[in-house]
């Protein structure tokens, strides 16, 4: 339940959590699989607080779902932002109707504030310091001036396509 992201910057690897949030894991790996990810800029920045990636476009405007337009935030208390390194979808700051697309960021320190606001599915757990120097990247409205990218993604385990792991669309 892991996977590698291979930026400009180096290589991020995340532990999913599959079992306590199976749609939004399932959404995630299936973009992966599907290239969505490949070639992908991180739009936003924020220096000691994010990198943000997932539209294909480098916008920030586009986030598409792979099962749908966008899926319901799936919200799972026990998931909290109290540690660097927090993977989940980005939504508008609150849970709300559009949901989750494609868009996905990592936090570089605690962000307790984003407490049951955004869908958390998986942890860094080794690349962090990619990850910071992502967010530091120098920057004009939160966009990198040198555009950073995902090259490819690497999935180590899917136990939905191995049938490990069920989920269900809304």
């Amino acid at each position: 339940m892991s996977v590698t992201l291979h930026t400009t910057k180096g290589d991020v690897k995340l532990q999913l959590h599959c079992r306590e949030a199976p749609r939004s894991c399932a959404n995630f790996l299936a973009l992966c699989a599907a290239g969505a990810y490949d070639a992908c800029p991180f739009h936003r920045v924020s220096s000691g607080f994010i990198a943000q990636t997932g539209d294909p476009t480098g916008t920030g405007k586009t986030s598409r779902a792979a099962f749908a337009k966008r899926l319901p935030d799936e919200i799972v208390p026990a998931l909290t932002f109290a540690r660097p390194g927090v993977v989940a979808f980005a939504n508008n700051g609150r849970p709300s109707r559009k949901g989750v697309g494609s868009q996905f960021f990592i936090t570089v320190k605690p962000a307790t504030h984003l407490d049951a606001t955004c869908t958390v599915v998986g942890a860094v757990i080794w690349g962090l310091a990619v990850v910071n120097a992502i967010s530091e990247a120098e920057a004009e409205n939160g966009t990198p001036r040198v555009q950073i990218k995902i090259e490819s993604v690497t999935i180590h385990a899917n136990p939905f396509a191995t049938g490990d792991l069920e989920f269900q669309l809304p």
